[in-house]
């Protein structure tokens, strides 16, 4: 599982001075790519994310044997965190009275999601395949 993150502005840290300056990149590139499946991506993915040209060291995760995996919620390096007024910086008024400063996406918790959703499209293929062959 894969998450490809594009931001409006699509501004990123620079490498070599991360608390310094921010480097515009185009938006058709992604701001942030991570890994958060449960085993390591195959070579043909990761040759096609790397053909949009993302900076290396904004493809993270599990990537290959002996990185991190997606194991549990709240894992710092699996999280996503919006800024608010990027999201809403369209929106009449701007960001609504009461948002936070930031929407947080937990890819463990999305992760499960689709693990779950998996398991029941299985299970009933299974049951499918059973009650038609008896």
């Amino acid at each position: 599982m894969v998450a490809m993150f594009y931001l409006r502005n699509n501004q990123i840290p620079s490498r070599d001075r991360p608390n310094t300056r921010l480097v515009t990149i185009q938006n058709t590139i992604p701001n942030l790519v991570i890994s958060f499946g449960t085993a390591p991506l195959h070579q043909e993915p990761v040759d096609i994310i790397n053909s949009t040209g993302i900076r290396n060291y904004r493809f993270t995760g599990f990537l290959q044997p002996g990185d991190t995996a997606c194991t549990m919620p709240g894992m710092p390096a699996f999280q996503i965190n919006i800024p608010s007024n990027l999201l809403f910086s369209s929106f009449p008024g701007g960001v609504p009275v009461g948002a936070p400063n930031f929407f947080n996406i937990d890819l463990w918790e999305l992760q499960q999601r689709i693990l779950d959703r998996v398991v029941s499209v299985a299970f009933i293929l299974c049951c499918y395949i059973i009650t038609d062959n008896s």
